[in-house]
Protein backbone atom coordinates (compact mmCIF):
# COMPACT_ATOMS: atom_id res chain seq x y z
CA UNK A 1 0.00 0.00 0.00
CA UNK A 2 2.29 3.03 1.45
CA UNK A 3 4.72 1.15 0.00
CA UNK A 4 4.23 2.03 -3.67
CA UNK A 5 3.54 5.58 -2.37
CA UNK A 6 7.00 5.99 -0.94
CA UNK A 7 8.21 4.57 -4.09
CA UNK A 8 6.30 7.40 -6.13
CA UNK A 9 7.57 9.64 -3.67
CA UNK A 10 11.08 9.28 -3.07
CA UNK A 11 10.96 9.27 -6.87
CA UNK A 12 9.45 12.81 -6.55
CA UNK A 13 11.64 14.16 -4.39
CA UNK A 14 14.80 13.08 -6.30
CA UNK A 15 13.34 15.42 -9.37
CA UNK A 16 13.01 18.31 -7.34
CA UNK A 17 16.05 17.28 -4.08
CA UNK A 18 18.05 20.38 -5.10
CA UNK A 19 14.81 22.74 -5.76
CA UNK A 20 14.17 25.47 -2.87
CA UNK A 21 11.31 25.04 -0.73
CA UNK A 22 7.94 25.19 -2.31
CA UNK A 23 5.84 27.63 -1.15
CA UNK A 24 2.35 26.08 0.89
CA UNK A 25 -0.04 25.30 -1.51
CA UNK A 26 -3.89 25.79 -1.25
CA UNK A 27 -5.69 22.30 -1.18
CA UNK A 28 -8.29 21.93 -4.20
CA UNK A 29 -11.90 22.10 -2.39
CA UNK A 30 -12.30 18.55 -3.03
CA UNK A 31 -9.40 17.57 0.20
CA UNK A 32 -10.67 20.54 2.48
CA UNK A 33 -11.87 18.91 5.86
CA UNK A 34 -15.47 20.95 7.17
CA UNK A 35 -15.87 21.10 10.56
CA UNK A 36 -18.67 18.75 10.03
CA UNK A 37 -16.45 15.27 10.29
CA UNK A 38 -17.17 12.07 8.54
CA UNK A 39 -14.97 10.29 10.87
CA UNK A 40 -17.45 11.27 13.47
CA UNK A 41 -20.14 9.12 12.11
CA UNK A 42 -17.66 6.68 11.39
CA UNK A 43 -15.92 5.80 14.33
CA UNK A 44 -13.89 2.90 13.89
CA UNK A 45 -13.01 3.66 9.98
CA UNK A 46 -11.10 6.80 11.81
CA UNK A 47 -9.68 4.74 14.24
CA UNK A 48 -8.19 1.67 11.25
CA UNK A 49 -7.54 4.23 9.33
CA UNK A 50 -4.90 6.05 11.80
CA UNK A 51 -4.20 2.26 12.86
CA UNK A 52 -2.22 0.76 9.58
CA UNK A 53 -0.60 3.74 9.11
CA UNK A 54 0.71 4.27 12.62
CA UNK A 55 1.57 0.54 11.82
CA UNK A 56 3.49 1.25 8.82
CA UNK A 57 5.43 3.80 10.05
CA UNK A 58 6.51 2.28 13.12
CA UNK A 59 7.48 -1.03 10.62
CA UNK A 60 4.74 -3.24 11.95
CA UNK A 61 4.02 -5.31 8.65
CA UNK A 62 2.26 -7.69 10.44
CA UNK A 63 -0.59 -5.78 11.47
CA UNK A 64 -0.28 -3.28 8.89
CA UNK A 65 -0.80 -6.43 6.32
CA UNK A 66 -4.06 -7.33 8.28
CA UNK A 67 -5.62 -4.03 7.84
CA UNK A 68 -4.49 -4.27 4.36
CA UNK A 69 -7.25 -4.67 1.58
CA UNK A 70 -6.57 -8.28 1.05
CA UNK A 71 -7.23 -8.81 -2.84
CA UNK A 72 -3.98 -6.98 -2.49
CA UNK A 73 -2.44 -9.31 -0.57
CA UNK A 74 -3.08 -11.95 -2.86
CA UNK A 75 -2.06 -10.10 -6.06
CA UNK A 76 1.30 -9.76 -3.91
CA UNK A 77 1.08 -13.65 -3.52
CA UNK A 78 0.16 -14.13 0.39
CA UNK A 79 0.80 -12.49 3.28
CA UNK A 80 4.21 -13.77 3.97
CA UNK A 81 5.33 -12.67 0.44
CA UNK A 82 3.89 -9.16 1.19
CA UNK A 83 5.42 -8.56 4.50
CA UNK A 84 8.68 -9.77 3.13
CA UNK A 85 8.38 -7.22 0.59
CA UNK A 86 7.40 -4.54 2.42
CA UNK A 87 10.55 -4.96 4.86
CA UNK A 88 12.85 -5.60 1.91
CA UNK A 89 11.13 -2.27 0.31
CA UNK A 90 11.54 -0.23 3.31
CA UNK A 91 15.20 -1.03 3.88
CA UNK A 92 15.81 -0.30 0.40
CA UNK A 93 14.52 3.33 1.11
CA UNK A 94 16.02 3.83 3.79
CA UNK A 95 19.15 2.78 2.68
CA UNK A 96 19.12 5.46 -0.02
CA UNK A 97 18.06 8.20 2.97
CA UNK A 98 14.45 7.82 2.35
CA UNK A 99 12.72 7.71 6.36
CA UNK A 100 9.39 7.60 6.84
CA UNK A 101 8.27 9.92 9.79
CA UNK A 102 4.82 9.99 9.93
CA UNK A 103 1.25 9.24 7.78
CA UNK A 104 -1.84 10.99 8.73
CA UNK A 105 -5.13 10.17 7.30
CA UNK A 106 -7.65 13.26 7.00
CA UNK A 107 -11.13 13.27 7.10
CA UNK A 108 -13.67 11.13 4.40
CA UNK A 109 -14.33 12.89 1.13
CA UNK A 110 -16.20 10.46 -0.62
CA UNK A 111 -18.10 7.62 0.36
CA UNK A 112 -19.75 4.97 -1.89
CA UNK A 113 -22.11 2.10 -0.97
CA UNK A 114 -22.18 -0.33 -3.99
CA UNK A 115 -23.40 -4.32 -3.87
CA UNK A 116 -23.22 -4.01 0.38
CA UNK A 117 -19.90 -3.15 0.56
CA UNK A 118 -19.04 0.66 1.40
CA UNK A 119 -15.90 2.35 -0.24
CA UNK A 120 -14.56 5.75 1.83
CA UNK A 121 -11.99 7.90 0.20
CA UNK A 122 -8.94 9.87 2.83
CA UNK A 123 -6.70 11.78 1.89
CA UNK A 124 -3.75 11.28 3.37
CA UNK A 125 -0.24 13.14 4.32
CA UNK A 126 3.02 11.43 4.63
CA UNK A 127 5.95 13.32 6.27
CA UNK A 128 9.43 12.15 5.16
CA UNK A 129 13.30 12.90 5.32
CA UNK A 130 15.53 12.61 2.64
CA UNK A 131 19.13 12.70 3.55
CA UNK A 132 18.36 15.43 6.42
CA UNK A 133 15.35 17.45 4.59
CA UNK A 134 11.67 17.04 5.25
CA UNK A 135 9.58 16.25 2.58
CA UNK A 136 5.53 16.44 2.73
CA UNK A 137 3.48 14.02 0.35
CA UNK A 138 -0.25 14.18 0.17
CA UNK A 139 -1.80 11.25 -1.21
CA UNK A 140 -5.03 8.90 -0.69
CA UNK A 141 -6.24 6.24 0.95
CA UNK A 142 -9.13 3.79 0.47
CA UNK A 143 -11.32 2.08 2.85
CA UNK A 144 -13.46 -0.76 2.51
CA UNK A 145 -16.07 -2.71 4.42
CA UNK A 146 -18.48 -5.03 3.71
CA UNK A 147 -19.50 -6.15 7.34
CA UNK A 148 -22.05 -2.75 8.45
CA UNK A 149 -18.78 -0.77 9.12
CA UNK A 150 -17.39 -2.99 11.94
CA UNK A 151 -13.90 -3.87 10.19
CA UNK A 152 -11.93 -1.80 7.45
CA UNK A 153 -9.45 -2.32 5.36
CA UNK A 154 -7.51 -0.68 3.20
CA UNK A 155 -5.60 0.30 -0.30
CA UNK A 156 -3.77 3.29 -1.55
CA UNK A 157 -4.66 4.96 -4.92
CA UNK A 158 -1.67 5.17 -6.31
CA UNK A 159 -1.29 1.27 -5.61
CA UNK A 160 -1.21 -0.14 -9.47
CA UNK A 161 -4.51 -2.12 -10.87
CA UNK A 162 -6.62 -0.37 -8.60
CA UNK A 163 -9.38 -1.07 -11.42
CA UNK A 164 -8.67 -4.37 -11.01
CA UNK A 165 -8.85 -4.70 -7.26
CA UNK A 166 -12.00 -2.91 -7.15
CA UNK A 167 -13.49 -3.28 -10.55
CA UNK A 168 -16.98 -2.31 -9.27
CA UNK A 169 -16.10 1.16 -7.56
CA UNK A 170 -12.86 2.09 -9.22
CA UNK A 171 -14.26 4.45 -12.02
CA UNK A 172 -16.79 5.95 -9.32
CA UNK A 173 -14.27 7.02 -7.05
CA UNK A 174 -13.47 10.41 -7.03
CA UNK A 175 -9.67 10.48 -5.79
CA UNK A 176 -7.19 12.81 -4.60
CA UNK A 177 -5.55 15.36 -7.42
CA UNK A 178 -1.81 14.27 -8.12
CA UNK A 179 0.32 17.14 -6.36
CA UNK A 180 4.11 17.49 -5.96
CA UNK A 181 5.73 16.43 -2.73
CA UNK A 182 6.85 20.24 -0.52
CA UNK A 183 10.18 20.63 0.74
CA UNK A 184 9.97 21.81 3.99
CA UNK A 185 13.40 22.57 6.11
CA UNK A 186 16.64 21.72 4.50
CA UNK A 187 19.50 20.58 6.70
Amino acid sequence: MYSILTLVFLGSLILVYGQQPNPPTTPSPRTVVTVDSMFSSYPKLEAQAKEISDAFVRKDFKRFTELTYPKLIRIAGGKEKFITALAEETKQEEAQGFKVLSSTPTDVTQFLKVSGALYAVMPTTLRANLRGDLFESYGCMIGTSSDKREHWTFVDSGSGGLKDMLPDVADKLSLCPARRPVKLTSH
